[in-house]
């Protein structure tokens, strides 16, 4: 939330910093850092992050790449012209959709192959891909406070825009995605690995995750799709951020429908519409 903030400041330099050298979290006696998160080289455990790699132009650190030039303001190579809220809600979403639920898969895999040989150390593993799911920010209350930020709070800030809240309010993929949580949970505790997939994670749950990108692109998509040329407004940098999460899926599946959305929720030339088609 402070780089959310301080981004939109334009203390770029400030936002920076917090992002490389971390402020809150520990692991191993360190600050765990979200540039360590962007850039951990154990997300190969994940067998979608080749197609990740892939897309974006074989570069290992696609997301990192993407944030250090947001954090470049005015001179940023990608985004010339952006306003300071939209680079705010490139780095946002950005960390919300692409950074931080590769990071939640890469840990709930190595929990899964760590379980039989070292419990303590997947169970820890498996705690930290479910913080990294959920987040602080939403508390202790079922189904979070609504102030979460990362994937968890994306999913119920858009499940009412598309159907998919439960009767509480809260998105129903986040209930099932904490179910699962829990099971695997309670088998790692008593070291008996039963509730957790082998050998990998179930396809559902993948799903559940991609949903929420999704219906954060298309939501933006819709927003963007009324603003004019030369529009300012954060939605546009929101848009490219959280559309970046789903183009490598999408490009797995159908390459001419990925360039289409590419296209679509890319930062305008200057002058350009957003969602030109």
């Amino acid at each position: 939330m402070r780089i959310k903030i301080l981004t939109g400041w334009e203390a770029y330099e400030a936002a920076a910093d917090i992002y490389v050298n971390g402020r809150n979290s520990m692991q191993d006696g360190s600050l765990l850092t979200l540039q360590s998160i962007a850039t951990s080289s154990e997300r190969s455990v994940v067998p979608e992050s080749d197609w990740f790699k892939t897309y974006y132009n074989d570069d290992d650190n696609y997301a990192d790449t993407m944030i250090q030039d947001a954090f470049k303001g005015s001179a940023s190579t990608n985004f010339p012209g952006a306003s300071p809220e939209q680079l705010e809600g490139v780095v946002f979403r950005l960390l919300q959709t692409l950074v931080t639920p590769m990071y939640s898969l890469q840990e709930m895999h190595k929990a899964i192959n760590l379980c039989g040989s070292d419990p303590k150390a997947a169970e820890d593993a498996w705690d930290r891909g479910a913080a990294l799911y959920v987040g602080s920010g939403e508390g202790t209350e079922a189904g979070g406070m609504g102030s979460g930020v990362l994937l968890h709070g994306l999913a119920n800030e858009v499940c009412d825009k598309f159907g998919t809240c439960d009767d509480d309010g809260n998105a129903q993929a986040n209930s099932d995605m904490i179910d699962f949580f829990q099971r695997g949970k309670e088998s790692l505790s008593d070291g008996s690995c039963a509730a957790l997939p082998n050998p990998t994670l179930p396809a559902k749950l993948i799903g559940d995750m991609r949903l929420a990108m999704i219906q954060g692109t298309l939501h933006f998509a819709a927003v963007n799709d009324k603003l004019g040329a030369n529009s300012r407004e954060g939605s546009i940098g929101e848009g490219f951020g959280a559309s970046r999460s789903i183009l490598p899926y999408l490009n797995q599946v159908n390459a001419f429908d990925s360039r289409t959305v590419d296209k679509n929720m890319a930062f305008p030339s200057s002058g350009g519409k957003p969602v030109p088609d």
